[in-house]
């Protein structure tokens, strides 16, 4: 993989999302109501080959247990 696929991989699962909540939020703020749900991937915590670069991005993005 080269550095380049890696970066637009990561590009659309985690800017996007970032990208994607900015926007949302610019509606949802003044209207003081509205929700955002990421989905996530079971490759997060089990990835194969070939999808490396996937796993990571989605990683980013799992809830974190309480602690």
């Amino acid at each position: 993989m080269t550095l380049g696929e890696w970066n637009s991989i990561l590009n659309v699962t985690s800017t996007g999302v970032f990208l994607h909540s900015r926007e949302a939020l610019k509606v949802m703020i003044p209207n003081k109501t509205g929700s955002i749900i990421n989905i996530g991937s079971y490759a997060c915590y089990q990835t194969f080959p070939g999808i490396s670069a996937y796993a990571a991005a989605k990683a980013r993005w799992r809830k974190s247990p309480a602690r």
